[in-house]
């Protein structure tokens, strides 16, 4: 019997308790204050502007041909005139490691990024494997040539499909 009353006093307890919270919880959603920086209203119409920019700079609109890369209006620095554009396609890479050991991994794009400076790395981690993939390609042709010239250093290097960044900039 005791234990029937205590377990009734808990319940009606346990029930004014969550009423009290629920009319707390209904007073602070009336008064709730929105903080914001004023910046976050020019990011708002920021491609507007730009928008609008651009049409007053030029009335011409670049033409984009299928299978070409898009040509931009030109970028004015100093004396020099910077057109081109840079996307991101399927292309080749030369994979120079492919293993489970970080710290070997790491040496081996240290040494390739000292005897290759021009040429870019990329480390990718899938579980358990480190991959080291060099250079951006855009055919199959190109990557062979360079797979050659880095064959002494590197034998177990091989050509394997990736997206790559294609660079059009001409600088004039």
């Amino acid at each position: 019997m005791k234990k029937l009353i205590v377990v009734i006093l808990v319940m009606l307890t346990a029930n004014v308790s969550t009423w009290a919270q629920d009319q707390m919880l209904q007073d602070t959603l009336q008064n709730v204050v929105v903080i914001k920086d004023a910046r976050l209203d020019i990011l708002v119409t920021r491609p507007e502007a730009i928008r609008l920019a651009t049409e007053a700079a030029s009335d011409e609109k670049p033409k984009i041909v299928e299978n070409e890369i898009a040509v931009y209006n030109p970028i004015k620095a100093g004396k020099k005139t910077v057109t081109g554009s840079i996307i991101q396609k399927q292309g080749f890479r030369v994979m120079i490691y492919n293993g489970p050991d970080r710290v070997i991994a790491m040496k081996i794009k240290s040494e390739f990024n000292r005897n290759f400076p021009g040429i870019r790395s990329y480390m990718n981690y899938n579980v358990p494997n480190f991959k080291i993939k060099v250079g951006d390609f855009e055919d199959k042709k190109e990557a062979y040539k360079f797979l050659k010239r880095i064959t002494p250093l590197l034998p177990t290097s091989s050509v394997v499909p990736d997206a790559v960044t294609v660079k059009n900039i001409l600088v004039q």
